[in-house]
C-alpha cells in the first residue's frame, strides 16, 4: 500500500470483509501532498464541461491567493476523494449532458483527476463486473480517456489519478489476469489473527480513554471461537463504540 500511495499507481484490495479495505483506501489519500489548481470548466468548440464541483472539491482559502493575480478560471483545491459504491453505473462513467443548462457534467473519476477514485464494494455494482473492468483497462493503460460528445465529437482527458478497487469477493468472480496486470499493486488483507485482533481492541479503547478489565479479551476471544465467528478486524471499533451508546 505504502508503494501504491508513493508511485501514484493504482491499486487492487480484496480479502474478507470488515477487515479495513476502505479505511485503507482513505487513508492512502491522506498521505498524498499537495494542492491543484482546477479549471471550473472546459470549453470545447462550442461544448462545455463542467468540472468543479462543490461536493467534490475542497477549494483552499482564496484569501491566500489575493496578492497574486490569478486567472479567475481556474481555482486552487485539494486533492479530490471521490468514493463510487454499489449504486455506481456505466451510465455514470460517460459525460451526463443537460439540456436545460445546457453544459455536460464530467463524470466522477474526470472530477478525481489529482487525487484519488475509490470503486468500493467492486462487483456489487448493477452491472456485469467484467464490463467495468472493461471500462477502466484502456485509461489505466494511457492515463488518457475517451468521450463522445452529443455530436458524435471524439474527445480525449486526463486520467491521471490513484485508482483503488476494493472488493471482498473472489478475486476470480470480479476480475481477470488483463485487467489485473494494469492494475499496479494488490493488496490482500486478510482477518486478523487473535493477538492482532487484541492488539486492535487495546488501541481502540485507548483512544476512547476506555479501560479494558482483566480477562475480558481472553472471554471475548473464547466466545468468538466458541461461536465459530471470524474475527473481524473492524469489530473491536464497533464492539466498544456499541458498549459507549449503551452506557
Amino acid at each position: 500500500s505504502a508503494l501504491a500511495a508513493t508511485s501514484g499507481r493504482s491499486l487492487f484490495l480484496f480479502g474478507p470483509p470488515g477487515n479495513g479495505k476502505t479505511t485503507m483506501a482513505r487513508l492512502l489519500h491522506e498521505a498524498l501532498e499537495g494542492e491543484l489548481w482546477i479549471p471550473y470548466c472546459i470549453n470545447i468548440e462550442s461544448h462545455i464541461i463542467r468540472i468543479y464541483e462543490e461536493q467534490c472539491h475542497e477549494q483552499i482559502d482564496p484569501e491566500r491567493d489575493a496578492s497574486t493575480e490569478i486567472d479567475q478560471r481556474w481555482l486552487r483545491v485539494k486533492r479530490p476523494l471521490i468514493v463510487a459504491g454499489g449504486e455506481m453505473t456505466i451510465a455514470e462513467l460517460d459525460l451526463a449532458y443537460s439540456p436545460s443548462l445546457r453544459f455536460y457534467e464530467a463524470p466522477p473519476h474526470v472530477k478525481a483527476n489529482g487525487g484519488t477514485f475509490v470503486i468500493d464494494d467492486f462487483g456489487r455494482q448493477h452491472v456485469d463486473p467484467r464490463d467495468l473492468l472493461n471500462r477502466w483497462i484502456i485509461p489505466l493503460e494511457s492515463q488518457i480517456d475517451h468521450f463522445t460528445l452529443n455530436t458524435g465529437q471524439k474527445i480525449q482527458l486526463p486520467f491521471k489519478l490513484m485508482l483503488v478497487v476494493a472488493t471482498n469477493l473472489a478475486v476470480s468472480d470480479v476480475a481477470d489476469p488483463a485487467f489485473l496486470r494494469r492494475m499496479g499493486y494488490r493488496l490482500f488483507l486478510d482477518k486478523p489473527g487473535p493477538e492482532a485482533y487484541r492488539s486492535i481492541f487495546e488501541r481502540y479503547a485507548a483512544s476512547c480513554n476506555i479501560p479494558i478489565p482483566d480477562g475480558m479479551l481472553d472471554r471475548l476471544l473464547s466466545r468468538y471461537q466458541s461461536e465459530g465467528r471470524d474475527l473481524r478486524a473492524g469489530e473491536p471499533r464497533d464492539l466498544i463504540e456499541r458498549a459507549r451508546d449503551i452506557c
